[in-house]
């Protein structure tokens, strides 16, 4: 067994990327594989601002 992570990208959820990373992560789980799925649609991603490289994400 393998730890995969799908992380979706598309700023649309229920986008055709989204569907296709969605199918990948099912089929990876169907496979004995232990799935994360993480979608960014709807989040908002701060960038590191200083030399600290504290990045946040809500």
């Amino acid at each position: 067994m393998k730890k995969v992570v799908v992380i979706s990208s598309s700023p649309r959820k229920h986008s055709n990327s989204e569907s296709l990373a969605r199918a990948f992560a099912e089929g990876s789980a169907e496979a004995g594989n232990e799935v994360k799925f993480i979608t960014l649609s709807g989040k908002t991603i701060g960038f590191c601002q200083d030399s600290s490289r504290h990045c946040w994400i809500v």
